[in-house]
């Protein structure tokens, strides 16, 4: 199992030619989309976006982030490869998404043993200690130029660089394996 990690795409339209090359040229099982995927009201780049993965016929799991304002997060809530507050099977792994949002939300029952794909990194003083309700990985955007894969006391982090600067990440959770890469 290989999934292609991206995130903040932030509606430009050249980061849908970005994934045509990577679904290319590194024949992932399935894509992980870390948050803010839209730019405004305009949601003719997600019906792309979706029209892409489908056509590639490999699974989508994809959360929204802050800059997906309210009009989109209902149009990805909608979609079929939304993950927010869903667990989905992934190989043999279990996936949970939780996207941006203002509300409080105990995940804590929910995480255990998961792939957890929020938009937002993690407080790194929680990733110091081991809890007994921990993801197994945590998949992160937000912050575009970090790009980095740490192994923490319970859970694995990976922060994913934005697709605006063509960079992604490939990453095989059977054996935490992660690649950085650049679309060239």
């Amino acid at each position: 199992m290989r999934l292609a990690l991206v995130s903040d795409l932030h509606g430009q339209s050249y980061t849908l030619d970005y994934l045509q090359k990577i679904i290319k040229k590194e024949r992932p099982d399935g894509i992980v989309i870390s948050g803010d995927i839209t730019e405004g009201k305009d949601l003719s780049f997600f019906d792309k976006l979706e029209h892409l993965i489908r056509k590639a016929g490999i699974e989508g799991y994809l959360i929204w982030g802050n800059n997906d304002i309210p009009y989109a997060k209902d149009r990805i809530a909608r979609s079929r490869y939304c993950i927010h507050l869903k667990r989905r099977v992934v190989g043999k792994h279990m996936i949970f998404g939780l996207s941006e949002t203002q509300e409080p939300i105990d995940i804590s029952s929910k995480v255990s043993r998961t792939i957890l794909v929020t938009h937002r990194p993690p407080d790194i003083s929680l990733l110091q200690k081991k809890y007994h309700r921990s993801p197994v990985v945590h998949i992160s955007g937000h912050e575009h130029n970090s790009q980095k894969a740490k192994q923490y006391p319970a859970t694995f982090h990976i922060a994913v660089p934005t697709l605006q600067s063509g960079r992604y990440a490939i990453f095989s959770p059977q054996d935490k394996k992660v690649i950085f890469s650049k679309i060239t």
